[in-house]
């Protein structure tokens, strides 16, 4: 009886993925497709500004909710929850209005920035809120709902002339989404007045995400984006441009998995958590380790095909998307460990391991002497150094500190 409700929990686990995967994918396949159109009424201009804010904005969701959103899973009930939802977004708000004149005087590519960030922040909030309740379908259908949104301001904006029309159509887009999670799928919050006591006693309390968390992700975001920088700094604006191609390709499919994965597993492990042993390793089964080993030997042996469909002039990229792809498959399976860590309030030691990891991004990129390719190698085996060390320390603070890590039996998961 045990072996079959564990058996039906993990099976839950993996219909509960494919949800995500498939309104995620959708959501993706939308946006991709309406480059098509968007590419043909906008001046590449406007896509650099819009890079430009969406670059800053993404350090700026990780500041203005400084990681609280990722305690809300955590919650022991509903109403604590609900609390912690409407304290995080009057933490945005404050730090929104705190930031205000200083990003008016930096500019507008600043201010675009710093809206966006409010409006990313509180999206995340609430779907925050929903991975606590487990509401996937939900999750699922917003993520498609989301870039219908944004890709019907952007056309209707250029209909209109509006200057930096695909900014402003994207920060429409973004604040309906977010407006749309907040009054239709959030369950009503009590009108209970939010003190700048609540406040610093959310942060205090929850220092691992407030202070380590949210440095961490600023560094491992770096540390992702680094390369995108470096390369065009060692090698030529070319080699960063195959780098960059070679990325985009990769890395879109890969964190359309992991980012499912680790909003399921956040809802189970933090339901495990305070119930009993979390079961962190049951993605390490025989049969999916080999499957992946396989999926990074088929890369190498398609990169004719690679070459063939990207054209001669990106022959390097070609090369590179082989070592993407081990490089993603590593960041895969470490997903597990990561929501681990974080449920188990550990970012220090995540902080330290990525902070390690940027150093040698940046000593491999700006001190040895490799060609790209080989630098690429280095870079693949640094990514192994810090998934595979991370994901083992992980396990053993689990073992060390009496939380049971389990691998389930060979149907599970």
């Amino acid at each position: 009886m045990r072996y079959r409700g564990t058996q039906e929990k993990h099976l839950k686990m993996r219909e509960q993925i494919k949800k995500l995967m498939l309104g995620n994918g959708l959501a993706q396949l939308l946006q991709f497709g309406s480059m098509l159109i968007l590419s043909r009424i906008y001046q590449p201009s406007d896509f650099g500004l819009l890079a430009q804010v969406q670059s800053i904005a993404m350090v700026g969701s990780i500041l203005v909710t400084l990681q609280l959103h990722l305690t809300i899973p955590l919650s022991r009930t509903q109403a604590a929850a609900l609390r912690t939802v409407q304290h995080v977004q009057m933490l945005c708000l404050i730090l929104f209005l705190a930031a205000l004149l200083p990003a008016i005087w930096f500019g507008e590519m600043v201010f675009y920035a710093l809206v966006l960030s409010l409006f990313l922040g509180l999206a995340n909030t609430y779907t925050g809120y929903l991975v606590y309740s487990g509401s996937f379908g939900k999750m699922s259908f917003f993520y498609v709902l989301r870039a219908i949104f944004i890709i019907v301001m952007q056309i209707g904006f250029a209909c209109f002339y509006f200057e930096n029309g695909l900014v402003l159509a994207t920060l429409l887009g973004e604040a309906l989404s977010a407006l749309y999670l907040r009054i239709i799928k959030i369950e009503f919050i009590e009108k209970v007045a939010t003190k700048f006591e609540d406040i610093r006693t959310i942060i205090s309390d929850n220092k691992p995400f407030a202070l380590y968390g949210t440095i961490q992700e600023i560094v491992s975001v770096s540390a992702f984006y680094a390369p995108l920088f470096l390369f065009s700094v060692k090698y030529g604006e070319g080699v960063g441009g195959q780098y960059a191609m070679a990325s985009r390709l990769i890395w879109a499919p890969i964190v359309l998995v992991s980012s499912s994965i680790a909003q399921v597993v956040s809802h189970n492990y933090s339901k495990q958590h305070l119930n009993g042993p979390m079961h962190i390793t049951g993605h390490l089964r025989p049969r999916i380790c080999l499957l992946l080993v396989f999926v990074c030997v088929a890369g190498f042996v398609a990169q004719p095909v690679f070459h063939a469909l990207l054209g001669k002039p990106w022959d390097m990229a070609s090369q590179m998307l082989p070592l993407q792809l081990i490089w993603g498959v590593a960041f895969i399976m470490s997903t597990p460990f990561r929501v681990a860590c974080r449920v188990l309030r550990m970012q220090r030691y995540q902080l330290l391991t990525d902070a390690v990891t940027l150093a040698a991004i940046a000593s491999i990129l700006l001190t040895w002497q490799l060609s790209p390719i080989q630098a690429m190698w280095a870079l693949v085996g640094v990514s192994f150094l810090q998934h595979g060390g991370f994901s083992f320390a992980v396990w053993r603070f689990t073992i060390r500190s009496g939380s049971t890590c389990t691998t389930p039996s060979a149907g599970q998961f």
